[in-house]
């Protein structure tokens, strides 16, 4: 970390309601959020949908992992209020909870799976309860650090941030790397 020339930690102007009441009071309070970005929540929302199609975890909407993976990145986008949000970071946020829900990626299958092995998948999840035997507040929060870990680690406010500061930077090593 000492080689980054301008290091960004964790904003420290993040506001939280000391009554455990106001969620009854301010519509959309979500834990420690203050205020709601209508653009940014918008781009999650629209991104979550998107995010590995092909996995059963974000298959479908009902299944509870697409709402998860939204408030872990609502959750971000408040605590790297300099961030905000970034299109792509759902990929990270997914690609981390599919690590830690499905490490041998058992839960692949494209549009041109037969039926079958759709209904295959569908009653292992079911059979096994799969998706109740995991602890989803734990995963959440294990997703939640490990992206903030991320971030600070790698620094990756400056390629997520606001004008993309270190884009220059990653094309000319991405043409290096070419030639």
């Amino acid at each position: 970390m000492n080689a980054v020339p301008f290091v960004i930690e964790r904003d420290d102007f993040c506001f939280e309601f000391l009554d455990d009441d106001t969620s009854g009071i301010v519509p959309h309070y979500h834990g420690n959020r203050l205020m709601k970005d209508e653009y940014i929540d918008g781009e999650i929302s629209r991104d979550v949908c998107r995010t590995f199609p092909h996995h059963f975890l974000f298959r479908h909407k009902d299944n509870g992992c697409q709402n998860i993976l939204e408030s872990v990145l609502r959750k971000i986008s408040d605590d790297y209020f300099g961030l905000g949000y970034c299109q792509g970071m759902n990929y990270v946020v997914g690609a981390i909870m599919i690590a830690l829900v499905d490490p041998e990626l058992n839960g692949y299958y494209s549009d041109n799976d037969t039926d079958e092995l759709q209904k295959q998948i569908k009653t292992y999840l079911q059979e096994s309860c799969f998706m109740c035997r995991i602890d989803w507040d734990d995963i959440s929060t294990q997703m939640y650090e490990t992206t903030a870990a991320v971030i600070e680690r790698l620094q990756l406010v400056r390629l997520w941030g606001y004008g993309f500061p270190d884009i220059p930077m990653y094309v000319y090593v991405l043409r290096k790397f070419i030639k």
